[in-house]
């Protein structure tokens, strides 16, 4: 196969990111995927892990649904990535394509749980509610914990009140 072969000669990245926008354009729709595969596999660093990943599942989407298999292994790849990015110092973009990987397999709570991590290492007022704003607007999507959402959407509102009448004095 095409990509088999290929994989070993591919002297950078580009060359691979190339090669994967060639196949797509193509419609190799396996090849794709064995590409992004080898891609996600020769990578440890977690922001590029989390593109791969992203990229895999958004190729193995059929109908907008991704394989249950792939799907079960992305989630521990993805969890492998929160590890590694809770020990290191890593930028709110790399921790946003964590968020969208976990959103895009459905995994709400774990999407939630890593933007309560973010909110609480929080540096500035104004980041940490835009976090709890975030969390609350997606707690009240969930039946399960809207009464949460609606608590936290309150004392964001509340603590915004108080800020803006303490500039007022």
């Amino acid at each position: 196969h095409v990509a088999s072969r290929s994989e070993p000669r591919l002297a950078s990245e580009d060359e691979a990111l190339a090669l994967e926008r060639a196949l797509k354009q193509r419609g190799s729709q396996d090849l794709l995927e064995r590409a992004i595969t080898a891609r996600l596999e020769r990578t440890r660093d977690p922001a590029k892990v989390l593109k791969a990943l992203m990229d895999l599942l958004d190729a193995s989407a059929v109908f907008g649904e991704v394989d249950p298999g792939l799907a079960e292994r992305a989630e521990r790849v993805a969890d492998r990535a929160a590890k590694d990015l809770e020990g290191a110092s890593a930028q709110a973009p790399v921790w946003r394509s964590l968020i969208d990987v976990y959103e895009r397999l459905g995994k709400k709570d774990k999407s939630l749980a890593v933007l309560e991590l973010l909110e609480s290492r929080s540096e500035s007022d104004a980041d940490r509610a835009d976090r709890s704003l975030e969390i609350a607007r997606r707690k009240l999507q969930l039946p399960e914990q809207r009464a949460q959402g609606l608590e936290r959407l309150w004392a964001v509102v509340r603590r915004d009140a108080a800020h803006e009448a303490g500039e007022l004095l």
